[in-house]
């Protein structure tokens, strides 16, 4: 302790003074040391009267006096008892006082030890305020390399750069060099390459030009054939007010036959009852349908309308004053409203197409009038044209009609129909006569309710329903579906929309 003390006198450093707290813990133990020594001393004293006491024997009672004297055994006794309990009080108060004396020997050393761990602590204090701010020395130390060598690689950078520059310019340079110590020679062979080279283009755009100008020449060609065989194709057909019914439409396009077991497939187009005003409707519709494939299609409408997709689709066709049927089938025989083809080697088809366009009904049924009076009225005429439509095919021949009746079908109208004014159970007599001849409604066969599927092929603002059908007979209906047929599934400036339909049937 006194070592550091002179050490740090030595380093111009005062010593650091204790603290309070020791100091007063000092004083309270030696108040506390002057408060028990005069206790201990009464207790001592007290202790060594009380063993005196005890020590003294009794003085007998009885009555005869015996005379003291300063010899008498009795009193050198007395005396001598008297000097033990004085030496032993000497003794204790000896003890006492050594002990005090080892309290307050302790104390100072705890005051000094006090003071050690106070100096200690300062010490370890200062200690770590300097390694404090070695590591901020040594942080700022490293940031300023870290600086350095930031700057250190920018210079390297720069430097780096500039040599490319430096090289890139010599390399400039020495091609410059070199170019300009070309002898003339070698610039004359330069100039007869280059030359050489141009007029090597020059020929390979010429010919180029003539490849051009011959596929050119080819594809007029050939376009000037297809209008050629087109018109030849289209002066089939006259127009329409000097057409005659039936015509069979020819075109270069190779029939087929179905294979055994092949499914036969059918569409059913109800074009426009009005003519076109828009040419693109025909591309629209072809376009439409013509990923399908389909071997007979059934189309009805406006001739002129029937008549334009025929020559836009150019296939074998067959025209009728109720539409017209175009199929790859062979056609065998055509009557006044159908023809018969060759559906296998075996096997022949009857294909019949009707249009009974009838608008009265309708106009009175959308406008609240007595409907049910005047189709009652119309009914006998519209049967016969469909019994003599069907009257001229065989009934032993399989037979797929396609018509557009412009009524609907009786199965459509019923108590539990979603549609209000079907909500009777109202007997349409085509569709029933239909029925009666053997054959299947190809729609409704193939779904499940009217309520679920209602397969409307003409809606306007005003109503929706399935006036065109695909009917069978002695062929069995397997799937059906509506189909959006172009540019007629978008409403017209009357808001009326048609739909075709597209169905399947087994052969047996």
């Amino acid at each position: 302790m006194k070592n550091e003390k002179k050490l740090m006198q030595k380093n111009g450093l005062k010593p650091s003074s204790p603290p309070k707290e020791p100091i007063m813990k000092r004083r309270r133990t030696i108040i506390l040391l002057f408060t028990l020594l005069p206790l201990l001393f009464l207790g001592c004293q007290t202790y060594t009267a009380a063993k005196g006491m005890a020590a003294i024997e009794p003085i007998p009672s009885v009555v005869e006096e015996k005379t003291i004297t300063k010899y008498s055994p009795a009193l050198i006794e007395s005396e001598r008892r008297i000097a033990a309990l004085t030496l032993e009080k000497e003794k204790l108060n000896l003890e006492a006082q050594a002990k005090a004396d080892q309290i307050l020997e302790m104390e100072q050393q705890n005051v000094l030890l006090e003071t050690e761990i106070f100096e200690l602590q300062s010490l370890i204090e200062e200690n770590r305020t300097l390694q404090q701010e070695q590591k901020e020395q040594r942080l700022r130390i490293e940031e300023e390399l870290a600086e350095q060598e930031k700057l250190r690689l920018s210079l390297l950078q720069e430097l780096s750069d500039e040599r490319d520059a430096l090289e890139m310019e010599t390399r400039m340079l020495k091609a410059q060099l070199e170019e300009k110590t070309l002898t003339i020679e070698e610039k004359n062979r330069l100039e007869q390459e280059r030359s050489e080279e141009a007029k090597r283009l020059e020929q390979e755009r010429s010919a180029k030009r003539l490849a051009l100008e011959a596929e050119e020449k080819r594809i007029a060609a050939e376009n000037e054939e297809r209008r050629i065989a087109m018109e030849k194709e289209w002066r089939q057909i006259p127009p329409l007010d000097q057409i005659t019914y039936p015509r069979l439409y020819k075109t270069d396009k190779p029939t087929t036959l179905a294979n055994e077991g092949e499914k036969l497939r059918a569409l059913m187009l109800p074009l426009d009852d009005v003519p076109w005003k828009d040419s693109k409707v025909v591309l629209e519709v072809s376009k439409s349908i013509s990923d399908l494939d389909v071997p007979v299609v059934f189309v009805t409408g406006h001739m002129e309308n029937v008549i334009a997709l025929v020559k836009e689709m150019r296939s074998n066709a067959a025209l009728f004053s109720t539409g017209a049927i175009i199929t790859s089938f062979p056609i065998l025989e055509m009557s006044n409203f159908g023809a018969e083809i060759q559906y296998q080697q075996d096997k022949t088809l009857q294909l019949v197409v009707a249009n009974l366009p009838e608008y009265q009904v309708v106009r009175d049924l959308v406008g609240g009038r007595e409907w049910q009076t005047t189709q009652k009225s119309v009914t006998a005429a519209r049967l016969g044209h469909l019994q003599q439509m069907l009257g001229e095919g065989s009934l032993t021949v399989a037979t797929l009609l396609g018509a557009s009746l412009y009524e609907p079908s009786y199965r459509d109208w019923n108590t539990f129909s979603p549609v209000g004014y079907r909500q009777t159970d109202y007997l349409w007599p085509l569709s029933e006569f239909l029925e009666s001849e053997g054959f299947y409604d190809t729609y409704r066969l193939t779904h499940f309710s009217e309520a679920t599927n209602a397969g409307n092929t003409i809606i306007t603002p005003e109503w929706g329903e399935r006036v065109d059908f695909i009917y069978s007979r002695k062929l069995l209906p397997l799937t059906s579906t509506m189909l959006t047929i172009g540019g007629e599934s978008v409403p017209d400036e009357s808001g009326i929309s048609r739909f075709g339909v597209l169905g399947t049937f087994l052969v047996p």
